[in-house]
């Protein structure tokens, strides 16, 4: 069970002045469109990838499954810290654990370091997990799903005025369209997203 303690304060995985250089606009004229257009494509991303990048604080409970594990697999990832832990009723110090904070993997360790397994009833972990998105300066949002909006963002401006998926187009007698497509989404996006998706839920 996750709840989520602090939302994040911005969702949108690309920033306005990235993708109007990446577009070569200098003018404010087309801004609302493009932010229209980056919300829409942070959340093709964020449905894709079946998973949240934007940094927040969420509350994580495991009711007993996580009994003996040497290892509990979070829902979130990657972990930037962890603020509390309660075991069965007991507050626990959130420093007697060591997490594997790209994969999300979180182990209970003694003082020496050794792995001690989980036990003592329900745990109850509240952590900080995701990405710092633009605008901020220290943004940590890979490259790769960043430059995946800015194309989403791109084909959706240029297909005001054409198909940017369009290979080829059939026209009666004439000739063929083909498109370039993997799920809904253009390969080369695909590809810059694929290694971010979350594969462990059905």
């Amino acid at each position: 069970m996750l709840k989520v303690v602090a939302p994040a304060s911005e969702t949108s995985l690309v920033d306005l002045a990235v993708v109007k250089r990446a577009l070569s606009i200098a003018d404010a004229s087309g801004d609302d469109l493009l932010m229209e257009l980056i919300s829409r494509a942070s959340s093709v991303i964020t449905t894709y990838c079946r998973r949240t990048f934007a940094l927040e604080t969420v509350r994580e409970t495991f009711r007993g499954n996580g009994r003996g594990a040497d290892g509990l697999m979070l829902a979130r990832w990657p972990v930037v810290a962890v603020d509390a832990l309660t075991i069965g009723s007991t507050a626990a110090d959130p420093s007697s654990v060591d997490i594997e904070g790209t994969s999300g993997i979180v182990h209970r360790v003694d003082s020496a370091g050794r792995c001690i397994g989980w036990q003592g009833g329900d745990i109850v972990i509240e952590y900080a997990a995701g990405y710092v998105l633009a605008p901020a300066e220290a943004r940590t949002l890979p490259a790769d799903i960043e430059q995946a909006c800015i194309l989403i963002v791109s084909a959706g401006y240029h297909a005001q005025r054409r198909d940017p998926m369009l290979r080829s187009e059939q026209v009666e007698g004439i000739g063929r369209a083909d498109y370039q497509i993997s799920g809904g989404l253009p390969s080369q996006v695909t590809a810059l997203l694929e290694p971010y998706r979350n594969v462990g839920i059905g």
